[in-house]
């Protein structure tokens, strides 16, 4: 990656000033424009995917309503709910196979973008995974926290414990903060790194 190719100008020129060698290592890194418009575009198929469970969620309480003529059971309910809320560690699972496998979530894909580690090592499924719980502003996004908002919400007819509406609501809460905190973050980082590539040793890097 960036760092041995700037290695290896060193070799070819010993007297090339060590300084400017090293500078332009951070001209491989995604401006921040290209970053937060892959992030739209991520943000349209997470969009898309929340649809999905949705319309299955419904679906589920169609059919076992018979089409709306019997009354909709505790049990229903429930099942459709967690049908919904299975769409977030889909979407988990999803971007680690595309990062795993390309380095890349779709809108890194059409932007030209790839996640890789700032050593220039070979990220495995733990350090993307990493990546992506570190307050990932795609796993820590305000759509998943709408739906960590209704799960605190719908917590507290099934559950008498407070620690689902607090955790829930917690977490919810950091979804909404996390991408504005970590936009402002990368704003003033010279590579523009985020909080969670800077927790995860990672950065966004511009490919052919």
């Amino acid at each position: 990656m960036a760092h041995r190719f700037a290695a290896a100008r060193l070799v070819a020129s010993p007297d090339m000033d060590t300084d400017a060698a090293f500078a332009d290592e951070d001209l491989d890194h995604a401006p921040l424009s290209s970053r937060v418009l892959a992030y739209a575009i991520d943000s349209i198929a997470l969009l898309g995917l929340a649809l999905l469970f949705f319309a299955v969620a419904g679906a589920n309480i169609y059919l076992r309503t018979n089409g709306g003529r019997s009354n909709l059971t505790d049990a229903e309910v429930r099942d459709s709910f967690i049908i919904m809320m299975a769409a977030i560690p889909c979407w988990l699972l999803l971007n680690l196979w595309l990062e795993v496998r390309r380095g890349q979530t779709a809108g890194k894909y059409v932007l030209g973008l790839q996640a890789a580690r700032v050593d220039g090592r070979e990220a495995g499924l733990s350090r993307h995974l990493l990546h992506w719980l570190a307050l990932h502003p795609l796993l820590f996004h305000p759509l998943i926290g709408v739906f960590l908002a209704i799960f605190a919400a719908y917590s507290v007819s099934f559950a008498e414990s407070p620690l689902l509406l607090y955790g829930g609501s917690a977490a919810a809460l950091l979804c909404f903060l996390a991408p504005i905190a970590g936009f402002f973050f990368a704003l003033g980082d010279s590579q523009r790194r985020g909080i969670h590539d800077w927790l995860a040793a990672m950065k966004v890097v511009r490919v052919d």
